[in-house]
Protein backbone atom coordinates (compact mmCIF):
# COMPACT_ATOMS: atom_id res chain seq x y z
CA UNK A 1 0.00 0.00 0.00
CA UNK A 2 2.57 2.25 1.04
CA UNK A 3 4.86 1.63 -2.71
CA UNK A 4 1.50 2.44 -4.82
CA UNK A 5 1.21 5.56 -2.48
CA UNK A 6 4.78 7.18 -3.06
CA UNK A 7 4.46 5.90 -6.70
CA UNK A 8 0.96 7.64 -7.12
CA UNK A 9 2.73 10.88 -5.27
CA UNK A 10 6.12 10.87 -7.19
CA UNK A 11 3.46 10.81 -10.55
CA UNK A 12 1.09 13.80 -9.17
CA UNK A 13 3.60 16.42 -7.46
CA UNK A 14 5.09 18.60 -10.05
CA UNK A 15 8.72 18.93 -8.96
CA UNK A 16 12.01 17.09 -10.71
CA UNK A 17 12.59 13.72 -9.16
CA UNK A 18 15.75 14.67 -7.49
CA UNK A 19 13.56 17.61 -5.57
CA UNK A 20 10.74 15.04 -4.24
CA UNK A 21 13.91 12.80 -3.05
CA UNK A 22 15.19 15.96 -1.51
CA UNK A 23 11.73 16.95 0.09
CA UNK A 24 11.79 13.13 0.99
CA UNK A 25 14.60 13.33 2.27
CA UNK A 26 14.40 16.27 4.66
CA UNK A 27 11.04 15.33 5.96
CA UNK A 28 12.94 11.55 7.48
CA UNK A 29 15.58 13.77 9.30
CA UNK A 30 13.04 16.29 10.57
CA UNK A 31 10.94 13.24 12.22
CA UNK A 32 13.99 11.41 13.40
CA UNK A 33 15.14 14.75 14.94
CA UNK A 34 11.34 15.17 17.12
CA UNK A 35 10.95 11.45 17.76
CA UNK A 36 14.18 11.19 19.19
CA UNK A 37 14.56 14.81 20.59
CA UNK A 38 11.81 15.19 22.84
CA UNK A 39 12.20 11.85 24.57
CA UNK A 40 15.56 13.16 25.38
CA UNK A 41 14.97 16.44 26.41
CA UNK A 42 12.26 14.55 28.86
CA UNK A 43 15.01 12.88 29.79
CA UNK A 44 17.60 15.79 30.43
CA UNK A 45 14.90 17.68 32.18
CA UNK A 46 13.78 15.35 34.55
CA UNK A 47 17.75 14.85 35.56
CA UNK A 48 18.17 18.34 36.40
CA UNK A 49 15.07 18.46 38.27
CA UNK A 50 16.55 15.55 40.69
CA UNK A 51 19.69 17.44 40.79
CA UNK A 52 17.44 20.53 42.11
CA UNK A 53 15.55 18.34 44.21
CA UNK A 54 18.89 16.66 45.86
CA UNK A 55 20.36 20.13 46.44
CA UNK A 56 17.78 21.47 48.38
CA UNK A 57 16.72 18.40 49.87
CA UNK A 58 14.03 16.91 48.64
CA UNK A 59 13.26 13.76 50.19
CA UNK A 60 13.64 10.47 47.81
CA UNK A 61 14.76 13.37 44.98
CA UNK A 62 15.17 10.92 42.40
CA UNK A 63 12.03 9.54 42.06
CA UNK A 64 10.57 12.97 42.10
CA UNK A 65 13.09 13.77 38.74
CA UNK A 66 12.13 10.39 37.45
CA UNK A 67 8.37 11.80 37.59
CA UNK A 68 9.26 15.20 36.51
CA UNK A 69 10.63 13.71 33.54
CA UNK A 70 7.67 12.21 32.37
CA UNK A 71 5.46 15.24 32.57
CA UNK A 72 8.56 17.36 31.23
CA UNK A 73 6.75 15.80 27.48
CA UNK A 74 3.77 18.27 28.53
CA UNK A 75 4.56 22.06 27.13
CA UNK A 76 4.63 24.95 29.31
CA UNK A 77 3.28 23.32 32.87
CA UNK A 78 4.81 19.97 32.60
CA UNK A 79 7.07 20.48 35.43
CA UNK A 80 5.20 22.62 37.16
CA UNK A 81 2.67 20.35 38.20
CA UNK A 82 5.04 18.25 39.89
CA UNK A 83 7.62 21.38 41.09
CA UNK A 84 5.10 23.72 42.40
CA UNK A 85 3.79 21.04 44.95
CA UNK A 86 6.95 20.19 46.31
CA UNK A 87 7.81 23.53 47.56
CA UNK A 88 4.71 24.05 48.83
CA UNK A 89 5.06 21.38 51.02
CA UNK A 90 8.37 22.69 51.59
CA UNK A 91 7.10 26.46 52.48
CA UNK A 92 4.63 24.50 54.25
CA UNK A 93 7.24 22.94 56.53
CA UNK A 94 9.06 25.96 57.61
CA UNK A 95 11.55 25.48 54.59
CA UNK A 96 11.48 28.94 53.36
CA UNK A 97 14.95 29.31 52.39
CA UNK A 98 15.13 26.20 50.93
CA UNK A 99 11.94 26.58 49.03
CA UNK A 100 12.55 29.56 47.37
CA UNK A 101 15.68 28.12 46.19
CA UNK A 102 14.09 25.19 44.81
CA UNK A 103 11.72 28.23 43.10
CA UNK A 104 14.80 30.00 41.59
CA UNK A 105 16.40 26.90 40.50
CA UNK A 106 12.99 25.17 38.79
CA UNK A 107 12.14 28.64 37.08
CA UNK A 108 15.54 29.19 35.64
CA UNK A 109 17.35 26.03 35.48
CA UNK A 110 14.63 23.31 34.75
CA UNK A 111 12.39 25.42 33.09
CA UNK A 112 14.97 26.46 30.39
CA UNK A 113 16.83 23.18 29.73
CA UNK A 114 14.44 22.34 27.98
CA UNK A 115 15.09 25.03 25.29
CA UNK A 116 18.66 24.91 25.10
CA UNK A 117 19.03 21.04 24.37
CA UNK A 118 16.24 21.25 22.13
CA UNK A 119 18.11 24.01 20.10
CA UNK A 120 21.50 21.26 20.20
CA UNK A 121 19.64 18.34 18.96
CA UNK A 122 17.45 19.41 16.71
CA UNK A 123 20.53 20.92 15.00
CA UNK A 124 22.58 18.01 15.67
CA UNK A 125 19.68 15.62 14.59
CA UNK A 126 18.09 17.58 12.03
CA UNK A 127 20.83 19.83 11.08
CA UNK A 128 18.01 22.78 12.01
CA UNK A 129 19.60 26.17 12.43
CA UNK A 130 18.48 27.13 16.27
CA UNK A 131 16.83 30.07 14.97
CA UNK A 132 14.70 27.72 12.71
CA UNK A 133 13.68 25.61 15.83
CA UNK A 134 12.84 28.68 18.12
CA UNK A 135 10.29 30.07 15.18
CA UNK A 136 9.24 26.69 14.40
CA UNK A 137 8.27 25.91 17.92
CA UNK A 138 6.63 29.34 18.11
CA UNK A 139 4.60 28.88 15.02
CA UNK A 140 3.79 25.15 15.69
CA UNK A 141 2.40 25.99 19.40
CA UNK A 142 0.22 28.96 18.09
CA UNK A 143 -1.06 26.93 15.44
CA UNK A 144 -1.58 23.47 16.73
CA UNK A 145 -0.80 23.84 20.30
CA UNK A 146 0.88 20.70 21.85
CA UNK A 147 1.21 18.90 18.55
CA UNK A 148 2.82 21.92 16.98
CA UNK A 149 5.99 20.99 19.03
CA UNK A 150 6.24 18.69 16.29
CA UNK A 151 4.40 19.64 13.32
CA UNK A 152 5.55 23.07 13.81
CA UNK A 153 9.63 22.75 13.11
CA UNK A 154 8.15 20.04 10.12
CA UNK A 155 5.83 22.91 8.92
CA UNK A 156 9.13 25.65 8.72
CA UNK A 157 11.49 23.01 7.03
CA UNK A 158 9.18 22.14 4.34
CA UNK A 159 8.78 26.16 3.77
CA UNK A 160 12.20 26.22 3.66
CA UNK A 161 12.85 23.43 1.37
CA UNK A 162 10.15 24.49 -0.78
CA UNK A 163 11.35 28.14 -1.54
CA UNK A 164 14.62 26.40 -2.28
CA UNK A 165 13.30 23.89 -4.61
CA UNK A 166 10.56 26.73 -6.22
CA UNK A 167 14.45 28.71 -6.39
CA UNK A 168 16.31 25.68 -8.60
CA UNK A 169 13.13 25.00 -10.44
CA UNK A 170 11.48 28.03 -11.83
CA UNK A 171 13.61 31.23 -11.41
CA UNK A 172 16.45 32.08 -13.50
CA UNK A 173 19.50 32.40 -10.99
CA UNK A 174 20.86 35.01 -13.34
CA UNK A 175 17.99 37.37 -12.89
CA UNK A 176 18.02 37.66 -8.99
CA UNK A 177 19.59 40.25 -7.58
CA UNK A 178 22.86 39.60 -5.49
Amino acid sequence: MAGRIEKYLNRIIPLKPQNIDKLAHETKLMIKANALGIPIICIVQGMFAALGYWIFGVQDWGLWGFVTGVFAFFPIVGTMIIWVPLVIVMFSTGNTWMATGLTIYSVVVTGNVDYITRLGLLKKIGNVHPMVTVLSVIVGLGLFGFMGLIFGPVLVCYFIILVKIYMNEFTNEEKLPS
